[in-house]
């Protein structure tokens, strides 16, 4: 763009200097018709110089005792020659005045028009320049004012993937607290229903402490680990409920952070469409912000079963 503009500035240079130019040879043509002025003087001098010489043929005449009527014919005669003469030369200066006037005012008017062809022509191109120069800066703007939201979705998007992993070690220490409540009283219900048919005592500690079993039923093998062989069916139907409990809370869980993981997606999206100048962009294309963005969602999505 710079190129094209010193480009289009040396044309105006070059356009101006053949104006001057021009103007030069109007200058020129000026100093002649001055010069055509100063053949005016000449002419008026010579006029004088005529009626120098009349007045001096007088004198001859009145010398030679020459008639009067001759003398006066021929005083007559040469004041008739000199005035058709001067009359003559007076016509020419005054159509050389008059066409010198035309030519001066067509020069001025000729310079005029080129003066302010190349003043509007300049002002035109100051106000391109400096329309340009504001779309840039508006440009310029736009662009720091998307890196600046799109840093600020990049900490929210980090603000709720760390909200999200609290949240899940709060809701896995919850179920791990009910879990081991419910092996308890699992076990407990397994010992009374043993000792009350008879049989050998279920001794509670042989089986692990509560919160062992609760260990092993965690949201990701959603296994109660108890063993079917140590429970009687009743027991194993409670278990059952349990478990179904555990992964009714999983898929809800897992269905909430994938929602949110593709909200955030797609607003990285709708950003990267508003950065890109056509309107979309491959993903290869992304500003750093947006890939960095783009790169911390997949890494999301792949660690939303840990």
């Amino acid at each position: 763009m710079l190129d094209d503009l010193q480009l289009q500035l040396k044309k105006e240079g070059s356009r101006r200097s053949q104006l001057e130019k021009a103007n030069s040879d109007l200058t020129d043509q000026l100093a002649s018709l001055k010069s055509l002025s100063c053949s005016n003087d000449q002419l008026e001098r010579s006029r004088r110089q005529l009626e120098e010489e009349v007045l001096d043929l007088r004198r001859r005449m009145e010398a030679s005792q020459m008639d009067q009527s001759q003398v006066e014919r021929v005083r007559q005669d040469a004041e008739e020659r000199a005035r058709q003469e001067i009359n003559q030369k007076l016509e020419q200066v005054n159509i050389f005045l008059q066409s010198q006037a035309a030519s001066q005012e067509a020069l001025d008017q000729i310079k005029a028009t080129n003066e302010a062809n190349l003043r509007s022509q300049l002002e035109q191109k100051i106000r391109e320049l400096e329309g340009e120069l504001g779309r840039a800066r508006t440009t310029h703007h736009d662009s720091l004012s998307q890196r600046d939201s799109t840093r600020a979705e990049v900490e929210r998007l980090r603000h709720l993937y760390a909200e999200e992993l609290r949240l899940r070690k709060s809701l896995v220490a919850k179920l791990e607290s009910r879990l081991a409540e419910a092996n308890s009283k699992l076990l407990i219900t397994s010992s009374l229903a043993n000792g009350s048919l008879g049989g050998p005592s279920l001794d509670v500690g042989s089986l692990g402490s509560p919160a062992h079993y609760g260990a092993t039923l965690g949201p990701l093998n959603r296994s109660l680990g108890l063993g079917r062989s140590l429970l009687s069916p009743v027991t194993d139907g409670q278990s059952s409920r349990v478990e179904d409990y555990l992964a009714k809370m999983q898929s809800e869980l897992d269905k909430n952070i994938s929602k949110e993981l593709n909200n955030a997606a797609a607003e990285l999206d709708v950003s990267a469409a508003r950065l890109s100048p056509v309107g979309s962009s491959s993903r290869g294309e992304l500003d750093p912000a947006s890939r960095a963005t783009q790169q911390y969602l997949e890494v999301l999505k792949k660690n939303r079963m840990i």
